[in-house]
């Protein structure tokens, strides 16, 4: 990736805290680290890819995905739109593309809270997903990886957002014969588009890749306000997300 996806990371405001990568183990002290790094839910989650497909293409047809940036500077090969916002956004398309970086100036709180308003890209059949969950469904965004780009590569560092204590990250890979991949530490995970939602665990260090692919990769991904009354791989388990 190109040294401007780089360059981002060190143009933070300087009240902003971020996770030391190196140290993510003491992230876990009060609550306990997930077992998994990236694992499917239960059944009970799956979706209909035939009705996601379509509210997906209607959205896109209307709306055009916006390029994630950080303080301005664009990171290159990285889409999104969002499906919630806060309320009287004056971008609430592009609003909570970023929100991930900027949710470290509290750690103690949960992420995304403020998004509770949904944009003009919604269609109906995101409701029906929603109403899967137990806990507070925060953002839900649409993301394009191109072909050819990281996020991150073997050679530069992975990156955490938040522990599962704060937010609770689900995907659904879209895009047909594509060779999704996580990788979170010292494991890549590879995924093929399918009905089934996949828990990511993003208090890890973790960076997605698609240098290999040569078409653009497209994930929905959902964020959640934790339940902290039982543990993330008990939730999962018993499928109480």
């Amino acid at each position: 990736m190109s040294a401007l996806f780089l360059r981002y990371k060190y143009l933070l405001p300087i009240n902003m805290c971020m996770y030391n990568v190196e140290n993510w183990q003491e992230l876990y002290t009060d609550h306990k680290a997930s077992k998994h790094n990236v694992v499917g839910l239960p059944n009970k989650y799956d979706v209909d890819l035939n009705k996601l497909d379509q509210g997906i293409a209607v959205a896109l047809s209307k709306f055009t995905m916006t390029q994630y940036t950080v303080n301005e500077i664009p990171v290159p090969g990285y889409f999104g739109l969002c499906f919630k916002s806060t309320s009287g956004s004056h971008n609430p398309l592009s609003e909570g593309l970023s929100s991930n970086v900027y949710s470290h100036g509290n750690i103690n709180k949960p992420i995304d809270a403020i998004f509770t308003q949904k944009t003009d890209a919604w269609f109906p059949y995101l409701d029906e997903i929603v109403n899967k969950f137990n806990g507070q469904v925060t953002q839900i965004r649409l993301i394009k990886l191109e072909s050819g780009h990281n996020l991150l590569s073997r050679t530069e560092k992975l990156h955490i957002d938040y522990p599962w204590y704060r937010g609770i990250r689900i995907h659904i890979c879209l895009t047909p014969d594509v060779d999704y991949v996580w990788r979170v530490l010292d494991d890549d995970y590879h995924l093929k588009r399918s009905s089934k939602m996949f828990y990511l665990d993003t208090g890890k260090p973790h960076g997605a890749v698609n240098f290999h692919n040569n078409k653009d990769r497209y994930v929905l991904n959902f964020n959640l306000i934790p339940r902290l009354d039982n543990h993330i791989d008990y939730q999962i388990e018993n499928s109480i997300i």
